[in-house]
This record gives structure tokens, C-alpha cells and sequence, in this order.
């Protein structure tokens, strides 16, 4: 699948012009469906907080972090998110700048356009069915975090910046170190327990501590006890 961020990305536009701002929010408004639920739950606390629907409206546009942070989006089938990006691109693209008279796209952002728009019609972009992208943000103690909404905070896996740190760590592991075979499966093996096991305290909700990799020790504890005691200790 192509990255979302990467793809709306590829249409190079100018740093400086009017458009750019409302063509940003409305390609990712285009990309993505959000939860309508979540969505109406977020605002009615937003103006239980003493926000005016104005001050709602400003926040979705200009700190769409807010919105991000707790609602779950939807890259929907490619007969739908086709049109939906096509129309971004035909509104906005030909307008000018009142400043420059430039048009937002150039004939290169055109070109970028095009290719971006067949590579939705393969279906490269939407998600696959009954795959869930998101999951809950924990604090420390292992408990859901809220924002200041009081909405569940939630974690994003969709996106090649997901894999960037792991990669980051593989080539200082091996850059400057000459390992053999066997002993570089021994790093990649103990470096993919520890990333699984950081993970999982991180977005499993209610996932143990230990404070440690050594899951095995745990894995021995708890048969010692079961087989002595008929209990299961974690």
C-alpha cells in the first residue's frame, strides 16, 4: 500500500499562496472519513468546555491535531476516495495567487497529480477491509490516556514513518560492527523480541511491567506455580 502522508505530499506546491492552507484541509478531508460519532462527541464536550461552534470550527481547520488525537479515520474504497481527491485537485489546482498570479499547481504538480490519481483507481492507498488502524494511547500506569476533552487518546499505525526508528537501529546495530550469519540472526532475533515487547506495553492495554526482555523467566514462574499451586500468578 502507498503511505497516505507520502501520496498527498507528492503534488509539490508553493510555500507562499493563498490556497494552501484550505487545499491542505481539504485533501485530507478527501483522504479520510472520520468517525461522524466520534466526531460529535468530541464537539459536544468541546462546548461543554465553554467553546463557541466558531471557536470548534477554527480548531478543526487551523489544530486538526485535536481532532486526530482521538478520532479514527477511514481510507475508503478506490470508486469513492478517487472522486473525492479528484475534486480537491480540479478546485483548487488552477487557483492564482492574488500576489504572485501564479495557479497553486504547476504543470510538474499536474503530471504528479495524474499519476497519484491512477495509483488510487489500483486501489494502492485505501485500507484493506476489516483491518483496524488505530489503537488506545497508554499512560505509564498502563491506563488510557484523555485528552482534554475527556476523549480516549488514540494511536495511529498507518503511515511508513511507523517502521523509520527500527530501521534507524538496525543500521547503527550493523554499520560499523562485521558480524557473521549466525550471530546477526542472534542481534535481529533479540532486537525483534524487545521491539515486540516495548510495543506491546505501549498499546496493549493492561499488558505487565516486568521491567525486563526476559519473558521466558516469567514463562517458567508461571508454570512453577500452576504445577504447585493450581493458580495462575500474572
Amino acid at each position: 500500500l502507498g503511505d497516505v502522508f507520502h501520496g498527498m505530499d507528492r503534488p509539490k506546491i508553493p510555500i507562499i499562496h493563498e490556497a494552501k492552507k484550505g487545499y491542505k484541509v481539504a485533501l485530507q478531508n478527501a483522504f479520510f472519513v472520520w468517525n461522524p460519532k466520534k466526531i460529535a462527541e468530541l464537539e459536544d464536550n468541546m462546548r461543554k468546555s465553554g467553546m463557541t461552534d466558531t471557536e470548534i470550527e477554527h480548531t478543526r481547520y487551523f489544530n486538526s491535531r485535536v481532532y486526530l488525537d482521538c478520532v479514527d479515520r477511514l481510507v475508503p474504497s478506490p470508486k469513492y476516495l478517487y472522486w473525492r481527491v479528484r475534486a480537491v485537485f480540479v478546485m483548487y489546482g488552477p487557483m492564482k495567487d492574488s500576489d504572485t498570479g501564479k495557479p497553486l499547481f504547476n504543470a510538474e504538480a499536474w503530471k504528479k497529480t495524474n499519476n497519484l490519481s491512477k495509483e488510487i483507481r489500483l486501489g494502492y492507498y485505501p485500507d484493506p477491509p476489516g483491518l483496524s488502524m488505530y489503537t488506545k494511547r497508554l499512560n505509564s500506569d498502563g491506563y488510557v490516556k484523555k485528552n482534554e476533552y475527556g476523549m480516549d487518546m488514540i494511536e495511529c499505525s498507518r503511515g511508513t514513518n511507523r517502521v523509520e526508528a527500527y530501521h534507524k537501529n538496525l543500521v547503527v546495530t550493523f554499520g560499523g560492527w562485521h558480524t557473521g550469519v549466525e550471530m546477526s540472526a542472534c542481534l535481529l532475533a533479540e532486537r525483534r523480541h524487545r521491539h515486540n515487547h516495548i510495543t506491546s506495553e505501549r498499546r496493549r492495554e493492561g499488558f505487565p511491567k516486568i521491567g525486563h526482555y526476559d519473558t521466558w523467566y516469567i514463562d517458567q514462574l508461571q508454570l512453577l506455580v500452576w504445577e504447585n499451586h493450581g493458580v495462575v500468578l500474572h
